[in-house]
């Protein structure tokens, strides 16, 4: 027999007890390695506004359900809606301080305080940002096409929903007025879609628009609208309204007190301004379908996909969103055509 190792030859019966030893060596199963799962990757998650409000609520729950457990999300909420102006650069600087603390894979910015605030100079870092809300032109705040940032454009149909509601009101509507907070979402909308205009004609309709924040004027526009000529209002944002001590008007309140006021029907353009004792319908945006989407382009970049090949996008076309209530408080009757498009919230 060879020599092993340079000790002494084996005899037959070692060499079987050997190899027997051997055999039973290899059926024990192999110690296995200690189990590590990697870390989630973390989103930082940025809302303008507050968890509360309806818009945000809608798109930060459906943004978590679309990755369901593939990432982890931490939310910071900047409350712009409800803290002045003069503190807004302080609630960017501690979104910033949670961002560094973070070290997050990807950040997420909802509506456009936080992009502007904060946009450019986490893009700056290197970190993705995928934006959702956006009224105003990123461009605007994120000058040049290198930085890694891209996300979902909001754009509310106000000429659009003035033909649709054309056809519900008929020939009675010769004006309406288009009632807005002076909030920077309105001013955007203001000098986009009506060019910082405040009077226009959209097919045969005279269109007014106000902005404004004091709520005895919001309250007072309301109550004296048919009197002034007016067929119908269409309201927009009323989350920086204030009364005349400067304190901030609750949302719920001031949409479902601007509608018992109104002495002309209330329509809206976004979801949260239509139901029982709000507004009575119109052609809205919701944010939902913005968080979904935002979740995908997550998704895109998580998986590898370069951010710059991800192209700026809108989500919807808008959805025809009515009342019954407030359809039969003002003896208003949809069009069978229309009818067949329109989704009810009560």
């Amino acid at each position: 027999m060879e020599r092993f190792f340079g000790g002494p030859p084996l005899s037959r019966s070692r060499w079987r007890s050997c190899l027997v030893f051997v055999f039973f060596l290899l059926l024990l199963p192999s110690p296995r390695p200690e189990c590590r799962a990697d870390p989630l990757p973390t989103i930082f998650l940025v809302n303008s506004y507050h968890q509360t409000h309806p818009w945000v609520a809608a798109h930060n729950q459906a943004f978590r359900a679309a990755l369901q457990s593939r990432v982890h999300i931490e939310i910071f909420d900047m409350d712009t809606k409800r803290l002045p102006k003069t503190e807004h650069n302080a609630q960017a600087a501690c979104a910033m301080e949670k961002y560094n603390e973070l070290q997050p894979d990807i950040v997420v910015l909802c509506d456009d305080n936080a992009l502007r605030h904060l946009g450019r100079k986490i893009a700056a870092q290197g970190t993705p940002v995928v934006y959702l809300g956006i009224n105003a032109n990123p461009r605007d705040s994120l000058p040049g096409n290198d930085l890694p940032i891209t996300g979902v454009l909001e754009r509310p149909l106000l000429k659009r929903s003035i033909l649709y509601l054309q056809q519900i009101q008929k020939k009675s509507l010769q004006r309406c007025l288009v009632l807005l907070d002076d909030s920077p979402t309105s001013r955007t909308i203001f000098q986009d879609i009506f060019y910082n205009t405040s009077k226009h004609d959209f097919s045969g309709v005279q269109t007014d628009i106000l902005l404004c924040n004091d709520w005895d004027t919001w309250l007072n526009t309301a109550s004296t609208a048919s009197q002034q000529g007016y067929d119908l209002i269409i309201t927009g944002l009323y989350h920086t309204l204030q009364n005349s001590q400067g304190a901030p008007i609750d949302s719920e309140k001031a949409i479902s007190e601007i509608a018992n006021r109104c002495s002309v029907p209330l329509f809206g353009i976004w979801d949260f301004n239509i139901g029982p004792g709000k507004a009575v319908g119109g052609l809205v945006l919701s944010s939902a379908p913005q968080g979904e989407r935002a979740a995908q382009i997550v998704a895109d970049i998580l998986r590898g996909r370069d951010i710059h090949s991800i192209l700026p996008t809108t989500t919807t076309r808008g959805e025809l969103f009515f009342s019954r209530s407030g359809l039969r408080k003002w003896g208003l009757q949809l069009p069978p055509a229309l009818r067949a498009k329109v989704s009810f919230t009560d």
